[in-house]
């Protein structure tokens, strides 16, 4: 299966499998089981023959429990009695704690009677103090909204190739870029730009400091391993929980 590790895919995963042409999904061919796992590739086992060989869709049909999602609120704040209320509306794997340090959010209410929300997690907030999230309507179904966007940011920060260890043999650089002031028309830029100053990248952390006007900056990223890799990089906002593209 053209899937793996890289896309979310664990030992033991279930999928359904359809034909190509049955673009409805009426009519499934068979299930196979995730018995091998590559970064991008998956070995799949299945009890219904005439599969091999052929170009399928799958729908997976056996989802694995996700990682609980902790959340602090404290003892004496208004909002903690509507908390059960707003894990019934959506958040089903949000699990509430009694102390901020075993929390990866937490949640309080502002003097205006405003929900905030508050990065404990040393992986974040190690980077930047005081990260809030607040003004938010003390409604559940929105409260529970923002908490399983959360859930989802903290999964994805969580996840790891443990199995493979490609990790150990990529290494990232950055740099500051030189720019030049006259650009050659018929060079692409990317070919007229180069690095200036140190390697700003260590121990997996970029300091940087934003004036004005901005400068350009770029990684630098080199592959030690044998295979072909190819580079997707997300933007994890810590305001509003979402997972984008690189910016």
């Amino acid at each position: 299966m053209e899937a793996g590790e890289a896309h979310g895919i664990p030992i033991g995963a279930e999928f359904r499998a359809y034909s190509r042409s049955d673009t409805l999904l009426k009519h499934p061919l068979g299930t196979f089981v995730v018995e091998e796992l590559s970064p991008l590739k998956s070995g799949v086992s299945t009890t219904s023959n005439g599969l091999q060989g052929q170009q399928l869709s799958a729908i997976r049909t056996k989802v694995e429990p996700v990682d609980p999602f902790y959340v602090y609120i404290p003892t004496e704040d208004p909002f903690r009695v509507h908390y059960h209320s707003v894990r019934a509306s959506s958040a089903q794997s949000v699990f509430l704690v009694n102390r901020p340090e075993e929390a990866h959010l937490k949640v309080c209410t502002t003097p205006d009677g405003r929900i905030a929300f508050v990065h404990t997690d040393q992986r974040v907030t190690r980077h930047a103090t005081n990260l809030v999230t607040d003004k938010v309507v003390p409604d559940p179904h929105t409260v529970g909204g923002i908490l399983d966007s959360a859930a989802g940011y903290f999964r994805e920060l969580n996840r790891t190739s443990a199995i493979h260890g490609i990790k150990d043999y990529i290494e990232v650089e950055f740099y500051e870029l030189d720019v030049p002031g006259t650009r050659l028309s018929q060079i692409s830029i990317l070919e007229q730009i180069g690095p200036i100053g140190p390697n700003l990248c260590h121990d997996n952390i970029i300091q940087v400091d934003v004036v004005n006007p901005p400068k350009p900056y770029g990684f630098k990223i080199i592959n030690h391993t044998e295979n072909n890799l190819y580079v997707n990089a997300f933007y994890f906002d810590n305001l509003n929980f979402s997972i984008g593209e690189s910016r």
